[in-house]
């Protein structure tokens, strides 16, 4: 199955921030035994987080700058 509208969608991530000061740093992580779920296009998460998601399937890996 692949990532598209009105799907529920499971992922695990490593998410890291630009502390500003030596760049970047480990923020949070969702392993893969505890996902985290969100209906995709239901506005739950950022936007560029899920346009990085479209199309994606299980075991995809990506990276997305969240740009803020």
């Amino acid at each position: 199955m692949k990532v598209e509208k009105n799907k529920v969608v499971a992922v695990c991530y490593d998410l890291q921030v630009d502390d500003g000061e030596t760049g970047m740093v480990p923020y949070e992580k969702v392993p893969e035994d505890k996902p985290f779920y969100f209906l995709y296009n239901a506005g739950e998460v950022f936007p560029k987080f899920e346009e990085a998601l479209l199309g994606k399937s299980a075991g995809d890996e990506f990276t997305a700058d969240l740009g803020f």
